[in-house]
């Protein structure tokens, strides 16, 4: 008979072997050039099957295509979708056979341009950062 203390030893080393849930991944965007062109942030569901880009707002008034790349990669970049212009508000797109992670970013980019309007870092949404105060100079 094995002693109730090895038993637990044995179940709690099994439940750290378990896969943890899927949490999801937010963005916050910003405008390449200047932070308030392009504002919004986008979350990415636990299953990675949605992007939901929320609180948009921009200064240009052309369509815009949404990439998600591997880092800044503009080569190895899957489009997502497109915004019509003037588009502001609340959208979600469905990510057909691409696997978000916290090494990509998004890119918002005008057709024909080369250089994007905004990007934004995914971050994992349970994640806790941690902002140093402002110092006053006096």
């Amino acid at each position: 008979m094995l002693p109730k203390r090895w038993i637990t030893v044995v179940l709690i080393a099994g439940l750290s072997l378990a896969p943890l849930p899927v949490s999801a991944l937010t963005a916050d965007i910003y405008g390449y050039t200047k932070a308030e062109d392009v504002t919004g942030s986008m979350r990415v569901s636990g299953d990675t099957a949605t992007l939901e880009l929320t609180g948009f707002r921009t200064v240009y008034f052309h369509p815009l295509e949404i990439y998600i790349s591997q880092g800044y990669d503009l080569i190895g970049r899957t489009m997502v979708g497109v915004l019509p212009p003037g588009f502001e508000g609340t959208t979600t797109f469905v990510l057909k056979d691409r696997e978000v992670s916290e090494r990509d970013m998004v890119l918002f980019m005008v057709p024909g341009w080369t250089v994007p309007v905004a990007v934004g870092l995914f971050r994992d949404e349970a994640a806790v950062y941690y902002k140093p105060p402002e110092l006053e100079i006096q």
